[in-house]
């Protein structure tokens, strides 16, 4: 089981990914103009043809409306002052130099003209803060090929460069050095090695070994090395996943079931030795990481994910984005322009929440593990004074490169819109003062639990307020597409968003609307049709369906009897209109959305009168043939196999094995009908 829980890295294997990233940068830029590109997927990467150029951060976009996907986005204007204040405003600490990788490294080495024991004694003697983690019971001994695991605060991190060599020589012994506050070249892949409230919690209670060691006390020192067994080792630390379970992998260096096991029993608490068992212990306790922490170690250790639960991959129907801003911006009051941009592009904002002592202590030392150092930029952001609650009740769902950069990321306006004030802050700044002044969760589970950290007094009227719907701008409209007949916009009508089709005034918009039309006075009853809100001498009212139901983006997460029952329903809906005379004759799947297990048929700008006569497996949305292919469309129907929308290619199933499904679920209703109605009448 644990072979394949992580894949094993090698030498070889980290030169060919460093170089598939280059060739795609390479060769993408061109590729992408014929609609291909060479992406990752699947674990593999390979040439393929992608849907669309992916969307990228500019600073244009037409006619002042901004477009809901955020492509093309532009950051709102600032006033004069607020630039200048944002030069002016000097920060603090070093600046000017982009952070590089550090040269630093945690593992470090005594000299073995200093030994393990003087290294301690210049410790205690400078009153440095410190703790020995594990293993450090036989200290100053140590045993043939194993290291020493320090933790050091932050202040103290400097005194260390005058005791440590930082390459090995013979006679020296080997540390990991880690800071409380995770600063570069002390952290644990990009991270503090724990939650700085936790290191800081060890530091200060720690007892004194074999009189010369200082060493976390009997209940951190569980605490500690469970943490450390759980969401370090995971797999690899010869627990099993549930009690009485068999280990997920042999270990041979350290029994951490039997040291966890003595420290128990020694403290008089009963655990269930199982990394489930522990996890559950270190919540109790408030000794787990957050789960934004936890999903980053589980990059490398995706037996984690399964402590966090269900994660579906798709955003619902609304998604709380949840935006962290840091000192910085304060201190040149850009929280009401952030606030701003939010509405601007259509998130509703619930909350803005300056924090107080206790709320900005409890971000700062939870919210990314208590990282919040400058990281790549120049200048560092602060740490947390505000945070912004805000809801996007029609989110956007990443695509393939969003998805493997950021895989907990849902909304991928919610990614836009960061990088967009980001962006829009460092593009009037000089690059040596260059910043990363807002962070913000990945998806709706971290947004709450960002909430409960940092305000969660204010966390019940935040749901009620979400569960209203949307209340801000009712004049807002974000641009969904701009074509030759209609611009479609998204709007809102009684906090629920909807999709406006306002048509232009020429023949071929005239008749799209008219086709629009008639389709609402046949299918309004039918259960496949949209919910058409209202409409007008030209423009049309229609329910907003969420994109991450749209039958291309699903289909792929379906198993194949799923994907032929949805075929089947879709076969349904076309001979539905064909029995009325009509074809839709632009019959793809990102005009069908799946929703509660109901297929929608949307845009019936193309509906036309089927040649009377003409055989259902004969009739245009099924073949593309004995009709004219209106506006350019390309003989859109199910059987369209030079199509990528197509149905059958997209779904992999052909119509006649649809037909027979849709065939075989007709004579079932009526047979239903048919024992309803006997029951009746008896």
């Amino acid at each position: 089981m644990h072979s394949e829980l992580v894949p094993k890295k090698t030498w070889l294997s980290k030169r060919q990914q460093k170089l598939n990233l280059l060739l795609a940068r390479i060769f993408n830029p061109v590729l992408l103009n014929f609609r291909y590109g060479y992406v990752f997927k699947d674990g593999k990467w390979r040439f393929r043809r992608v849907k669309g150029k992916p969307k990228r951060i500019r600073h244009t976009f037409e006619d002042g409306t901004p477009n809901w996907d955020m492509d093309g986005a532009a950051p709102l204007p600032f006033e004069e002052n607020t630039v200048r204040r944002m030069i002016e405003v000097k920060p603090e600490g070093s600046i000017g130099v982009r952070s590089k990788k550090s040269k630093q490294r945690k593992r470090r080495y005594i000299p073995a003209s200093l030994g393990v024991e003087g290294f301690f004694r210049k410790l205690n003697e400078n009153n440095i803060s410190y703790a020995a983690l594990r293993w450090f019971d036989d200290l100053p001994k140590v045993a043939a090929g194993e290291d020493i695991d320090l933790l050091f605060a932050d202040e103290d991190m400097a005194f260390l460069d005058t005791l440590f060599i930082p390459h090995r020589k013979r006679g020296a012994v080997k540390c990991d050095v880690y800071s409380a506050g995770g600063l570069p070249g002390s952290n644990f892949e990009g991270l503090p090695y724990y939650e700085q409230r936790l290191a800081t919690d060890i530091l200060t209670h720690t007892e004194l070994v074999n009189g010369l060691v200082r060493a976390p006390d009997a209940e951190r020192h569980f605490l500690s090395l469970a943490y450390h067994a759980v969401y370090h080792k995971a797999h690899g630390s010869g627990l099993p996943l549930e009690a009485g379970g068999k280990p997920l992998k042999q270990v041979d260096d350290h029994d951490y079931a039997a040291v966890l096991g003595r420290l128990a029993a020694r403290l008089g608490w009963e655990v269930e030795l199982s990394l489930f068992g522990l996890h559950r212990l270190l919540t109790d306790r408030d000794w787990a990481p957050a789960t934004d922490t936890i999903r980053k170690l589980s990059v490398t250790r995706p037996v984690l994910k399964l402590l966090l639960g269900g994660h579906d991959g798709v955003a619902a129907d609304r998604e709380l984005s949840v935006f962290v801003v840091r000192e910085w911006a304060r201190e040149r009051n850009l929280l009401p322009w952030i606030t701003a941009n939010l509405r601007y592009y259509g998130f509703d904002v619930k909350m803005v929440h300056e924090l107080g002592a206790q709320g900005r202590e409890a971000a700062a030392t939870r919210i990314r593990g208590g990282n919040w150092n400058k990281g790549p930029y120049p200048v560092s952001g602060g740490k947390p004074y505000a945070v912004i609650a805000a809801c996007d009740y029609a989110p956007e769902s990443p695509d393939d490169e969003l998805k493997r950069a950021q895989p907990y990321a849902l909304n991928a306006r919610s990614v836009a819109i960061k990088a967009l004030l980001r962006l829009g802050i460092n593009r009037v700044l000089p690059a040596r003062l260059r910043t990363n002044p807002v962070h913000s969760a990945d998806d709706e589970v971290e947004a709450w639990e960002y909430l409960e950290i940092c305000c969660p007094d204010l966390v019940p009227e935040i749901r009620r307020r979400v569960a209203q719907g949307y209340h801000g701008d009712p004049t807002l409209k974000l641009r969904l597409h701009r074509g030759k007949r209609a611009i479609s916009y998204l709007v809102f009508r009684d906090g629920r968003p909807c999709v406006l089709k306002l048509f232009s005034d020429h023949a071929d918009a005239r008749r799209a609307y008219n086709a629009e039309m008639r389709a609402r006075d046949l299918f309004e009853d039918r259960p496949w049709s949209p919910h058409w809100v209202d409409t007008g001498p030209n423009w049309i009212l229609e329910e907003f369906y969420p994109q991450s139901t749209r039958l291309d983006r699903i289909a792929e997460t379906m198993e194949r009897d799923q994907r032929v029952a949805i075929a089947a329903q879709a076969v349904g809906v076309l001979r539905d209109i064909y029995d009325t005379g009509h074809a839709h004759r632009d019959v793809h799947a990102e005009n069908f959305f799946l929703v509660d297990g109901q297929l929608v048929l949307i845009d019936f700008e193309t509906l036309g009168e089927q040649e009377p006569g003409v055989r259902f497996e004969s009739s245009y949305d099924i073949t593309g043939k004995g009709m004219d292919s209106p506006f350019m469309t390309g003989a859109m129907c199910y059987s369209n196999r030079s199509s990528d929308r197509s149905l059958a290619r997209v779904l992999g199933v052909r119509f006649d094995e649809a037909l027979e499904a849709e065939l075989s679920l007709a004579r079932g209703r009526k047979r239903a009908q048919k024992k309803g109605g006997r029951r009746k009448s008896a």
